[in-house]
């Protein structure tokens, strides 16, 4: 029997797995617009160990001593595996507003013609 310790630094796949398995609950914050994956840089990479994070994207970064526990967002998730746990870091970026439409185009209504295409023609 291998009696493996988990490594420190979580692998893409771990990291992923993370993701999927904290979702839900990431996704609880009313100020949480996405979620993914993101590589990150050589000096987030020395400080955490890790290669990549789970990407929590808000609307707006609020600094963290406003926020009640309950809002904040966990600086780690962790993942049970083989042996024991590992701590996948998180990381916040900021968003804005998400919205399907493009911000200078006005929503079409119902009433209106399809959309021209790029050289201002209606579209077939």
């Amino acid at each position: 029997m291998s009696s493996e310790k988990p490594s420190k630094k979580p692998s893409r796949r771990q990291v992923k797995r993370a993701l999927n398995s904290h979702s839900e609950e990431l996704g609880q914050h009313k100020n949480v617009v996405g979620m993914g994956m993101v590589r990150l840089d050589e000096e987030a990479q020395k400080s955490s160990g890790s290669e990549y994070a789970v990407a929590v994207y808000v609307r707006h970064k609020v600094p963290e001593d406003e926020l009640s526990p309950e809002e904040a967002i966990p600086q780690q998730l962790e993942i049970k595996v083989r042996g024991g746990v590992i701590q996948v870091p998180t990381k916040v970026i900021e968003q804005g507003e998400v919205s399907l439409e493009a911000p200078d185009e006005e929503p079409l209504d119902s009433g209106d013609k399809e959309p021209k295409d790029s050289i201002g023609k209606e579209s077939l």
